[in-house]
């Protein structure tokens, strides 16, 4: 049955997307050719930034305060190892592949770049979906287009311009909360929609509209002074 989540991690898209069922326990011990040409494909655009993730390309930076750092997890040179690996057919962490996700139209954008077909399994064709979803589908949105002449603007779209209204103005009456506690709030999960979508996803929406006391705020200093 095909698929209409908002994004998938890189090991379920892999095995779908050569007709493979990614919850079979005999891959915990192989991985077939196809698979791992898959794998090799999208972490090198990933690491080429030819396909978002849920990686961020940007340097981690420790001196964030926690409540606005996602971790270094979240940063591509944290997994560079696993990358170059994977990339040179020499290992493919399981968990790590398993960790990264990647967004339904990112990933749509990247196949129409290089002209590739895109997987029935996500991209079904004449599969009635949801109509707030439909526009995912759209081939005649063009990314860039500031005037769509009417054309409805993707999910993901409308919601993250839907959460970075709402927390401008609640930053605008509450200019103290950080941004973890933005995501958190329950205009942005309900109102804004954001309830469908990762923290860390809402997090980088946010960050972007977030003001620059909130996203310069540093962590408390240590006692020792360091």
């Amino acid at each position: 049955m095909p698929l209409l989540n908002h994004d998938l991690t890189l090991w379920e898209i892999a095995f779908r997307w050569n007709g493979l069922n990614p919850d079979n326990l005999k891959y915990r011990f192989y991985l077939p050719l196809e698979v791992k040409d898959s794998f090799r494909l999208m972490t090198e655009a990933i690491l080429e930034a030819r396909l978002e993730s849920s990686l961020s390309i940007d340097k981690w930076n420790p001196n964030l305060d926690p409540d606005q750092n996602l971790g270094p997890e979240f940063y591509i040179r944290y997994h560079l190892d696993d990358i170059h690996k994977c990339i040179a057919n020499q290992h493919f962490n399981q968990k790590f592949l398993k960790f990264i996700w990647v967004d339904r139209y990112a990933f749509r954008l990247w196949c129409k770049t290089l002209n590739i077909a895109l997987p029935e399994f996500w991209f079904p064709q004449g599969w009635n979906i949801d109509p707030k979803n439909i526009d995912l589908l759209d081939d005649e949105y063009e990314e860039g287009n500031d005037d769509p002449k009417g054309k409805k603007l993707r999910s993901n779209q409308r919601t993250t311009i839907a959460c970075q209204e709402i927390a401008k103005h609640l930053w605008r009456n509450h200019p103290e909360m950080t941004i973890a506690s933005m995501v958190k709030h329950n205009a942005i999960q309900t109102l804004g929609g954001a309830a469908s979508f990762g923290d860390a996803t809402v997090r980088l929406w946010l960050s972007s509209v977030a003001p620059d006391h909130v996203k310069n705020k540093r962590g408390r200093p240590r006692k020792d002074g360091k």
